[in-house]
């Protein structure tokens, strides 16, 4: 499952991004998700099927983009007191870090808004926690909401309108040679993957990738979920699974930023 998951990833980590040049002077960005016909599908026998979103479409001059804003912060979760590093980008407050909200601690992995959370003490301070899908309306504090693709995409183009250099400027400085550049700070989570019981993370405890929900689906049948993906070597992607894993949460404010 994992060489098939690490095709996906690099299939579609093709530029996410396409540009148009009216006269020559006006360049304008947006995703090439949103380009009909660009959706390929592959599905496996196995737990992991997904739609895989590509393009060859070019990348466009991160200097046709204004400047980018980041103010770091914090926030508290009064649910149990912890403390969590914020970013504002470009008038954006997320979580600088992955969620690890968890309503028991007696287990590894527990009950939570009719479906699970799983999260290591080994590694749950560092990385954070696992979600399932039913937990997406609950997960985050009071205030705060899981991330539509969209949210996403903004924060990738703030970084750079190019998806390989949006995810270097994403990770941590401790994930594959990331540039860490606004302060996001992702770190090598990998995934839990409940048909196996595990977590994919490396012998050193980080993974090669992070996966994270977003709220936005597609109906090809049944339901599918877009997840962003940052690779430690590929960048920023998404694509589309089943919802039959478990996967990382970056909250983010709702509502208009104080």
């Amino acid at each position: 499952m994992n060489s098939l998951r690490m095709f996906l990833i690099s299939a579609s980590v093709l530029s996410f991004f396409a540009c148009k040049e009216p006269n020559n002077t006006e360049v304008v960005a947006e995703l090439s998700s949103s380009i009909p016909n660009s959706s390929e599908f592959l599905a496996s026998s196995s737990v992991l099927s997904a739609m895989v979103m590509s393009s060859s479409a070019p990348a466009l001059s991160s200097s046709s983009m204004g400047p980018t804003v980041a103010i770091p912060g914090f926030m508290t979760d009064a649910r149990d007191g912890h403390e969590y590093a914020t970013v504002q980008i470009n008038g954006v407050n997320w979580m600088a870090e992955n969620l690890r909200y968890m309503p028991d601690t007696t287990s590894s992995r527990v009950s939570f808004s009719g479906g699970y959370v799983d999260c290591d003490s080994a590694w749950c301070d560092t990385l954070g926690a696992f979600y399932s899908i039913s937990t997406l309306d609950e997960a985050c504090p009071a205030g705060w909401k899981v991330p539509t693709l969209e949210d996403w995409n903004a924060l990738a183009r703030a970084h750079s309108s190019d998806s390989l250099l949006a995810g270097l400027g994403m990770r941590s400085t401790s994930f594959g040679s990331g540039l860490n550049t606004y302060g996001f700070n992702v770190k090598g989570t990998s995934f839990y993957s409940t048909s196996e019981m595990s977590y994919h993370l490396l012998v050193s405890g980080i993974g090669s990738y992070s996966e994270f929900w977003t709220t936005n689906s597609t109906v090809i049948g049944y339901t599918w979920m877009d997840i962003v993906s940052i690779d430690s070597t590929s960048g920023y992607s998404s694509w589309q699974t089943n919802f039959a894993d478990d996967y990382s949460i970056r909250c983010i404010q709702a509502g208009p930023t104080p």
